[in-house]
């Protein structure tokens, strides 16, 4: 049974283990447990199914705290801890969802920001479903459970950034076997197969945010080039153009972008040789090869 009192919520999971987690936001305990990687415990919270689908004020749910567990950054300079229960994240999702948790319930804000990053994840912003927190890391795996227990592919951050955006950008922390339990950014080959999992469920290739930027945009940007021919070969268009008039491969040869602390523009030259035989493939019009602009 939960105990909340004021600021105060208690989990009471058995005659004589008490565990209390006091929070500024008065959250479901099943929350807490879940973002704690309490996992085996709030598998045998009593009144599992009535909070399920409770959320915190800023819109997390115990199923979107799995899923973030499943592929959580370490703390700088720390290992992963290990795992300790008997279940892990992807089994608590799964029980949460046959116990009816709502997986298409959406951010109204960043979450509580973690380690050095006190604001929150600002790309998973209002409207993040787990599903799309899932796309960041490339957990396809994960992925896979919720599309199968009725998340919605189709739902998009406020901005209207989609799904497949998401798993094309990559960016998202993950550790890797052999990895010294450091958190590293998803591989290509993890965010290809969210990328896939996306366009199988039906995501709009096509589908542009508030910026202009589409799923193509965003895999040229990041030289992604097994991305790019994936989304070719789904038929994505190659000649739209973002909110500053550059197509992918503009955004590729580094038009308009500056590269980090003010150096140069990152050039992604295997991408945008890439993008050039794609849209010549199609009767496009390919700009002459030129150096990259500046911003």
């Amino acid at each position: 049974m939960l105990v909340r009192t004021g600021r105060r919520s208690s989990l009471l999971y058995n005659s004589d283990v008490r565990v209390e987690f006091s929070t500024p936001d008065p959250g479901n305990g099943l929350l807490r447990a879940t973002s704690l990687s309490n996992v085996t415990t709030s598998l045998s919270y009593d009144s599992f199914g009535a909070l399920a689908s409770e959320s915190a004020s800023y819109g997390q749910t115990p199923l979107y705290a799995a899923v973030d567990m499943n592929t959580i950054q370490t703390v700088w300079g720390r290992p992963m801890p290990l795992l300790e229960d008997t279940v892990d994240p992807v089994a608590m999702v799964r029980s949460l969802l046959a116990h009816r948790a709502n997986p298409n319930l959406q951010l109204k804000r960043p979450i509580i920001g973690r380690h050095t990053r006190n604001t929150g994840d600002a790309s998973l912003s209002q409207g993040t479903t787990a599903l799309a927190r899932a796309a960041k890391s490339g957990d396809a795996r994960m992925m896979r459970v919720l599309l199968e227990g009725g998340a919605n592919p189709h739902l998009t951050l406020a901005d209207l950034t989609t799904v497949a955006m998401i798993a094309a950008s990559g960016g998202g922390q993950r550790v890797y076997p052999g990895s010294a339990s450091v958190s590293t950014p998803a591989t290509e080959e993890d965010s290809l197969a969210s990328v896939k999992l996306a366009a199988e469920a039906g995501v709009d290739l096509d589908a542009f945010n508030v910026n202009g930027d589409t799923a193509m945009h965003r895999a040229a940007a990041r030289g992604a080039d097994s991305i790019v021919a994936y989304l070719g070969e789904r038929g994505a268009r190659l000649d739209l153009k973002d909110r500053r008039g550059r197509t992918p491969l503009d955004v590729a040869l580094g038009v308009g972008g500056g590269g980090g602390r003010g150096g140069p523009p990152q050039v992604r030259k295997t991408t945008a040789d890439l993008l050039r035989r794609l849209m010549q493939a199609r009767g496009l019009t390919v700009p002459a090869a030129a150096a990259a602009a500046g911003p």
